[in-house]
């Protein structure tokens, strides 16, 4: 006799293994779009006071600042800060965008603004304090530079937070997911009040 006769559910069995094996690769292909694109953190990641700076020297800084003033998040705003500058604080807002009219106002260049930048994300990472990359730029800061600052310093954050479009969107969701790191997207200045509101509270 043979085994097909002794065993008659082998086939359905592997008929509904092999449906499972596709549901799940399915499943986790859609993963990505919706892990890495949260509306806003589930629970705080940072504590105040923050160390509010730029990485670029762009206006978006002060921006930030005024989001968080109206968020009352308790922080100073310092654009040149240096890496010794964040031991007081037990978290940093760090605004990334280029802008050579803003370099040349605080008398810097790119090579010494990218090794500051690099060295707060350092310091922060090595003292356990939360480093946050706030992006505001969108088209506006589609340039290599404010690129290259994005990819210098998204290994060390702790969460991103971005207004981006397009390549920018797809160039930094992927670095997000190849680091571990949540990112939102946002499609305005105003949509950044929730997310950065869930760094805190």
């Amino acid at each position: 006799m043979s085994n097909r006769c002794q065993r008659p559910w082998i086939v359905p069995a592997l008929l509904v293994v092999l449906a499972l094996a596709w549901a799940y690769r399915e499943a986790i292909a859609t993963v990505p779009a919706r892990e890495w694109t949260l509306p806003h953190l589930p629970v705080p990641v940072a504590r105040e006071p923050a160390l509010i700076t730029s990485a670029g020297q762009g206006v978006e800084v002060h921006a930030l600042a005024h989001l968080a003033d109206t968020l009352h998040i308790d922080g100073d705003v310092r654009p040149h800060a240096e890496a010794r500058d964040v031991s007081p604080y037990r978290s940093v807002l760090l605004a990334v965008g280029y802008s050579p009219a803003g370099l040349a106002a605080a008398g810097r260049n790119w090579e010494a603004e990218v090794r500051r930048a690099q060295e707060i994300a350092r310091f922060a990472h090595r003292s356990g304090v939360p480093l946050i990359l706030v992006f505001f730029g969108g088209p506006r800061r589609a340039d290599a530079r404010s690129t290259a600052l994005l990819d210098l310093l998204l290994p060390y954050a702790r969460y991103v937070i971005a207004r981006a479009d397009g390549d920018q969107d797809r160039r930094i969701a992927s670095l997000a997911r190849r680091h571990d790191v949540p990112y939102t997207r946002v499609r305005t200045f105003e949509a950044a009040k929730i997310p950065l509101n869930s760094v805190y509270r």
